[in-house]
């Protein structure tokens, strides 16, 4: 019988740990490995083994899929032999279509396998896990000494405590799927709930957020779990909560434009929790995989968490991202729609004063750029604004500047203090010294005359290098023409 210790309810991974403690106990094999299935996927995951460094699992299960797909490829085309051997396939597809024992006592003549080459290994048994007609998964023993492989005897004993442990691994799985469901129902309640405006659903949202990644960490036996939001222009991520046992980035950035996310945030994550042992062995997507409101990354003690869960708790990790990517786009959607209405009351206010009876054309111009350095609306605060009123007469004359207005918040700006005009706020305003001049010449290759006769809007600023990224923040949204001139002093 499989030892006490080894409980149904003590998790996955904790049983499949004390299956392999017990077979090596059992039948004295010097390398004992198991390895599940999942038969809807034609899957190989969660793979444990005592005898062997931990490092190669992934490799051997990398190998283990290749011999499948190859075997399910052939089986498709209907190449494969009545007679399916060992010899064709590999080991672990045999056992896994046949679904019976492998005693292969002179396992160098008999299985072509680096893994015997490698580890000197004579004879190997496989047990097929099975629970009814579903196959769970495998068990492999390794003998370095053919004396020491079982007779028939000890292998139809040995064959009963693969039944023994497929009952346990049944019962793990069983529990993993309520804890996922359990869990999922949890998340759903709490991240549907509607909360207030933006700034108490952001306070609330983080709180209630904090909340999930719990409820996700104790359904899924993880360690750690940190949920990050792009912030402006989609050029960073943001942290918005994390559970873990030490601070994690702020901030994540990327080295070149082409990274993928996933890689930043697994890199800068997995260096900040390095040292308390936590991998970050998974990241999500929040919302659409090809325009996600953020990532969640989940950390685990277990370098090799990411391919030993069960797959009801992966899905639950899957579904937990969706629920709350819609969490945090509500969230954006609600300080959207507050933003939309300041932005359209400044505008109102701005149409108001341009429109206000008996107002000059020079009064309309200041209430303009009075509006465009206003700090109350974030879209309007520039550090300074100026408008202008050109005059041309005939296509050769020159182009003049008959009215100017401007306003600098700014203390960097070199500017004059004067009167605001009607329609602007505040007694005062600082206006740009280069706003002051009226009724001049401007020269034929001025920026001003070029926006007026093109009729396009110019951003103007310094170029630094040949990475064009460094000019403007973010994305333009039309086709561009960029024009490098000289700068006048």
């Amino acid at each position: 019988m499989i030892r006490p210790p080894v409980e149904s309810s003590s998790g996955l991974a904790a049983v499949l740990r004390g299956v392999v403690a017990d077979f090596q106990h059992a039948s004295a094999a010097d390398i004992v490995s198991i390895v599940l299935y999942e038969e809807s996927t034609h899957t190989y995951y969660a793979p444990f083994a005592t005898g062997q460094p931990q490092e190669g699992l992934l490799d051997s299960l990398t190998d283990m899929h290749e011999q499948l797909n190859r075997y399910l490829a052939d089986e498709r085309q209907g190449k494969v032999p009545d007679e399916l051997g060992v010899h064709q396939y590999g080991s672990t597809v045999w056992l896994t279509a046949t679904r019976r024992r492998l005693a292969a006592r002179n396992a160098p003549a008999e299985i072509d396998s680096t893994f015997i080459r490698r580890y000197q290994v004579q004879s190997t048994i496989g047990l097929p896990l099975l629970a009814g007609d579903r196959l769970l998964g495998l068990v492999y023993l390794n003998y370095r000494s053919k004396e020491r492989a079982p007779d028939d005897n000890r292998l139809r004993e040995l064959e009963r405590k693969a039944a023994t442990a497929a009952a346990l691994v049944q019962t793990a799985l069983e529990g993993a799927e309520r804890a996922a469901l359990d869990g999922l129902s949890r998340l759903t309640s709490l991240l549907t709930t509607p909360v207030g405006d933006a700034r108490t659903d952001a306070k609330e949202l983080r709180r209630l957020l904090s909340i999930a990644l719990a409820d996700l960490l104790m359904a899924s036996n993880l360690d750690g779990a940190a949920i990050y939001q792009f912030g402006h222009q989609r050029s960073h991520l943001e942290l918005v909560t994390a559970h873990l046992r030490v601070a994690a980035p702020t901030r994540v950035e990327r080295d070149q434009p082409t990274t993928p996310w996933e890689t930043a945030i697994s890199k800068t994550v997995g260096a900040a929790t390095a040292e308390a042992d936590l991998h970050a062995v998974a990241t999500y997507a929040l919302g659409k995989p090809d325009e996600p409101h953020g990532y969640l990354v989940v950390l685990s003690r277990d370098r090799l968490a990411t391919v030993r869960r069960a797959p009801a708790t992966d899905e639950m990790l899957k579904a937990g991202a969706q629920l709350i990517g819609g969490a945090l786009a509500s969230q954006r959607l609600i300080a959207e729609l507050e933003n939309s209405n300041r932005l359209l009351s400044a505008l109102g206010d701005m149409t108001a004063a341009m429109l206000k009876p008996g107002a000059s054309r020079h009064d309309v111009i200041d209430a303009v750029v009075g509006h465009l350095t206003d700090s109350e609306v974030p879209e309007f605060d520039f550090n300074f604004a100026t408008v202008y009123l050109l005059d041309q007469g005939d296509q050769d004359e020159a182009t003049v500047v008959r009215m100017a207005a401007g306003a600098a918040p700014a203390e960097a700006i070199d500017a004059a203090e004067r009167s605001r005009g009607a329609g602007a706020r505040g007694p005062q305003s600082r206006v740009p010294r280069w706003a002051l001049e009226e009724d001049r010449v401007l020269a034929q290759d001025d920026v001003l005359v070029y926006v007026a006769q093109a009729w396009q809007p110019v951003i103007v600023g310094p170029y630094p290098s040949n990475d064009r990224s460094d000019v403007i923040s973010g994305g333009i949204p039309v086709p561009v023409m960029w024009t490098e001139v000289p700068t006048k002093t």
